[in-house]
């Protein structure tokens, strides 16, 4: 992406995330997410993973929880009045945010203390949670206007990210959207240099490379920048 790409993605971002923040319902769910602390989830968190917790200090110096954050304001448009999956949903605040604006949302994730946690945090009204596998979900096709894939895709291997994408294609109703994040470097040299950094990260895409899989798998994209994807489905 070129200095002005670049640009001009930061100030959507920014901009996206003084819209939201402004709406009252919208600001008390972030500052609940915000009050969440390792102790109260009650189970063993590492700190630096960048999907636990945007309270994590160190995050929020960096700057990284406005970017965890972000992620799922960015798909509040998309999932307005609709039916949402939230795939890999984690400690479920992520869901817990698009809650405030979709019909329904469901969070699935395989780790039972985590799903275990949501549903005693954020299960109630319009989200729920269960156990369950991405690359074999528990859902009719169809069943989702909006599927979410927040930080996912590069913890499984190239073939596993090709079956879990033709899963949330399968769940997607025609029409609908792919809504995610990841980061997409230009090279693959850039590529695998990243991915070496985490040692659970198995396959960093490129843009190039991420955008051919999205086509082949899922249908058109609508929008590709080096952090955020919306990926719409085939009708």
């Amino acid at each position: 992406m070129s200095l002005l790409g670049t640009v001009r993605e930061d100030w959507h971002r920014r901009r996206t995330f003084r819209r939201w923040r402004r709406l009252p319902e919208v600001s008390r769910r972030i500052a609940e997410v915000l009050a969440l602390n390792a102790a109260e989830v009650g189970q063993s968190v590492t700190a630096s993973d960048p999907r636990s917790l945007p309270s994590n200090p160190d995050f929020v110096a960096s700057g990284w929880t406005e970017h965890m954050l972000l992620r799922y304001l960015s798909a509040f448009d998309h999932a307005r009045g609709k039916q949402v999956l939230d795939s890999c949903c984690g400690l479920g605040w992520g869901a817990h945010l698009v809650a405030s604006q979709a019909r329904h949302v469901v969070g699935i994730d395989l780790d039972t203390e985590s799903i275990d946690f949501c549903r005693r945090r954020w299960g109630s009204g319009n989200a729920e949670f269960v156990v369950g596998s991405v690359l074999d979900l528990p859902f009719s096709e169809a069943t989702f206007d909006v599927v979410l894939s927040m930080e996912a895709i590069e913890h499984f291997s190239v073939a596993d990210g090709r079956r879990y994408l033709q899963e949330l294609a399968r769940v997607c109703r025609p029409g609908g959207a792919l809504v995610g994040s990841s980061a997409f470097p230009e090279t693959p040299e850039q590529a695998d240099r990243r991915c070496s950094r985490n040692e659970h990260h198995l396959h960093i895409y490129t843009r190039r490379e991420i955008g051919q899989l999205f086509r082949d798998v899922f249908g058109p994209v609508a929008m590709l920048t080096r952090h955020y994807f919306v990926v719409r489905r085939a009708r």
